[in-house]
């Protein structure tokens, strides 16, 4: 049967302080799961009486912890270690925990940048008809210093419309189709593209991103997409 995983905690693990993981999230793929978390003495912890996520019958689910690093850390020394687990079911009896990462040494380095722009559009409070292909996000970013891989980004709907009025989602750089389309939101109101089998390497200067989507219905309702998260 599917499992529902409700609860993982976890521990940091190293020579660093708790403050050296400012924001930490799950993620499946490019895909956030969860909203982030704070360390405090050290440990942090994921939950969702529903589920977190759910590992199919017969099947395999694969998370990854995530998380922002303090930019004054380097020289620390970083892991994390799974201390428990709470799901639907029974665990098997050959689990032991803790079950720990590797370590991983902070470094200092001059990191590329993403800078989005101060706007985005469609602005203002337009009047709309439903129609196909509406870009509901756009805006142009500028990447600095290095070249920067595109693995995943995720849009929340904060507007009054019903999620089952938006569909076939689709993201464009720089006019160009990437990764697929999505058939509708998902029950939180949000959208996330994966890209992390295939990222898309945007260059050192400014590239126009939108989503495009189609509107079936939605009589004074409003639609207004947002990036919630640098993460």
């Amino acid at each position: 049967s599917p499992i529902n995983v409700t609860a993982l905690s976890f521990k940091r693990i190293g020579v660093s302080n708790d403050s050296t993981m400012t924001n930490v999230y799950l993620y499946n793929g490019g895909t956030r799961i969860t909203d982030s978390a704070g360390v405090s003495n050290s440990a942090f912890t994921f939950s969702d009486p529903t589920a977190l996520f759910t590992v199919p019958a017969g099947g395999t689910y694969t998370v990854s912890v995530r998380s922002d690093i303090l930019s004054t850390a380097q020289g620390q020394q970083i892991g994390v270690s799974l201390v428990s687990a709470t799901s639907s079911g029974t665990l098997d009896s050959s689990v032991s925990f803790p079950i720990n990462s590797g370590y991983q040494t902070v470094s200092a380095a001059t990191l590329a940048t993403v800078a989005y722009g101060s706007s985005t559009s469609p602005t203002g409070t337009p009047s709309i008809s439903p129609q196909n292909d509406y870009p509901v996000w756009q805006n142009t970013i500028s990447v600095s210093t290095n070249p920067v891989k595109l693995s995943s980004m995720r849009f929340t709907n904060l507007g009054s419309i019903d999620s089952t009025n938006v569909t076939n989602l689709r993201l464009y750089v720089d006019g160009t189709m990437v990764g697929s389309a999505i058939p509708a939101l998902n029950a939180d109101r949000s959208v996330t593209f994966d890209l992390s089998a295939s990222p898309v390497m945007l260059s050192t200067q400014s590239h126009t991103i939108k989503v495009l989507a189609n509107i079936t219905g939605g009589a004074s309702r409003s639609i207004i997409f947002s990036v919630q998260r640098s993460s």
